[in-house]
């Protein structure tokens, strides 16, 4: 890919996000649930679009409880001081995938460092499958 079709992709990452958000599903138990609260949705679009920027490289954005909530049959900790994030990349199939990491804890920048990171590291171990061969 040169820099016109980088440069193109950038500009029109906004547009192809909200269709990537849109069209997304959540795997709750054994079945497969679209994503369809606009609070989830313009999550995942936010999300999706830094993912298309960075050139396909996972990314993570906070999240508040309310959007948690707003994906399906989302039960978020409930305790103070918990901190959510959403992270999005690819598998190994190069198909979208996200998952979301909440964290609990007496320092919020610590909080917020370890949700981060421990939604990236999903990121990065769904990554490594194709599709829902990953192992649960």
């Amino acid at each position: 890919m040169n820099r016109t079709d980088r440069e193109a992709l950038r500009k029109s990452a906004p547009a192809i996000a909200a269709r990537l958000a849109a069209a997304t599903i959540n795997l709750v138990g054994s079945k497969l649930v679209p994503v369809s609260d606009p609070l989830a949705v313009g999550a995942l679009a936010r999300a999706f679009t830094l993912l298309i920027r960075a050139g396909g490289k996972p990314v993570a954005v906070p999240l508040s409880r309310g959007e948690v909530l707003a994906f399906p049959k989302s039960r978020p900790l409930d305790l103070p001081g918990t901190v959510h994030w959403l992270a999005v990349g690819t598998d190994g199939q190069g198909l979208a995938i996200s998952t979301v990491h909440s964290v609990c804890g007496p320092v919020k920048a610590v909080a917020h460092d370890l949700a981060r990171s421990r939604a990236l590291a999903a990121i990065s171990e769904f990554g490594a499958f194709s599709g829902l061969d990953r192992p649960r």
